[in-house]
């Protein structure tokens, strides 16, 4: 395998699957390898970001509360019409956590069955290097694992959708 040697510095928030072909000359899904440059990153990275969070969070909270806010959590809060905002968002959480959970589960069984059950444990937390993406939020990386019905014909809503005017489809 030939590396750039500045690899584990540039891995940012693009998913490993990207990464890997346009900085090495690999692609892969190979579960050791992907470990390799996620631990690689996440050791590089999380020493510095760990002295310098702090401080981010102070000059943060420091710039809210000048703009005349108590923190930098409810600056980013301000533009929600709701009183209620994080009491609707934890309602929210709860109507959609059985769904997340079953969403992991499937992700976890097509993982498993992928790179077997010695390397994704069917009841445990999914490996954060196998889910593409430095973060673990996008998961567009290993949608070609996941692709529930890889040899379905694509649907197009478009023509269905007729031709509302904005007005109807907000009515």
């Amino acid at each position: 395998m030939v590396c750039n040697a500045n690899l584990v510095m540039i891995l940012t928030e693009f998913p490993l699957t990207q990464i890997l072909p346009r900085y090495c000359l690999i692609r892969t899904r190979d579960y050791d390898e992907l470990l390799y440059y996620w631990k690689g990153w996440h050791d590089a990275v999380g020493p510095t970001v760990k002295e310098q969070y702090p401080i981010s969070v102070r000059l943060s909270n420091k710039a809210a509360i000048l703009n005349g806010y108590a923190d930098m959590g409810a600056y980013w809060r301000k533009d929600y019409d709701s009183e209620t905002f994080q009491e609707d968002m934890q309602s929210l959480l709860e109507q959609l956590k059985p769904m997340y959970e079953q969403l992991h589960a499937y992700v976890r069984h097509k993982l498993a069955n992928f790179y077997g059950d010695d390397k994704v444990d069917r009841h445990e937390p999914i490996p954060a290097h196998l889910l593409g993406n430095m973060w673990q939020q996008d998961w567009n990386g290993i949608y070609s694992l996941l692709e529930p019905f890889p040899n379905a014909q694509a649907v197009d809503v478009t023509n269905s959708a007729g031709t509302y005017s904005i007005f109807y489809t907000f009515r």
